[in-house]
């Protein structure tokens, strides 16, 4: 992880809690362990999560049956979409960086981490659905299998009908059970 590039990543955070290291870091895991949703700790992970997943120190875990049934539907042209109160970025991130069991589980391997590279790389995240990559695992780009990514922010809340409305549009799907 680059120092310049994580800067402005801990400068959005209040001034008081960068005074130092070991500061900035408390208020980080208490942020994240109460699951706080505010801008600067979201950023942030984002920023770790990229730099974690494109260094090799993470990738997405799957048990072995997920892969191959995903792919085997997308086949068959059902449409997988994605609606979670995670990011479309992190979304893409996870299927970008699948942990590849066998050959089975996906298109392309787009490369192997050894654990050089995970021991490399000191980011830290949430840790929700990620993992650190084991040496030498494979991982595969998985997102030609999404038809659609939604998000709060795109979608709408999960409580409200008309975000499911919005995604069926967004997908040109008959939805018989949302109200607008």
């Amino acid at each position: 992880m680059q120092r310049q590039a994580f800067q402005p990543y801990r400068d959005a955070f209040p001034e008081d809690v960068r005074a130092s290291p070991e500061t900035f870091q408390a208020h980080v895991e208490d942020l994240t362990r109460r699951d706080v949703k505010i801008a600067y700790h979201k950023n942030l992970q984002g920023y770790l999560w990229e730099d974690g997943y494109k260094s090799g120190a993470y990738s997405t875990p799957l048990f072995p049956d997920v892969a191959p049934r995903l792919r085997k539907w997308k086949d068959e042209g059902v449409q997988l979409a994605i609606y979670s109160s995670g990011s479309v970025f992190a979304q893409k991130l996870l299927f970008q960086h699948v942990s590849v069991h066998d050959s089975a589980a996906g298109k392309k391997i787009i490369g192997s981490h050894s654990a050089e590279d995970a021991e490399s790389t000191s980011a830290a995240a949430d840790g929700e659905g990620v993992v650190m990559a084991e040496p030498s695992k494979q991982v595969t780009d998985m997102t030609d299998l999404i038809s659609g990514w939604f998000d709060t922010t795109n979608a709408g809340l999960k409580s409200e009908a008309n975000s499911y409305s919005k995604i069926a549009a967004t997908l040109n799907v008959r939805c018989t059970s949302c109200s607008s």
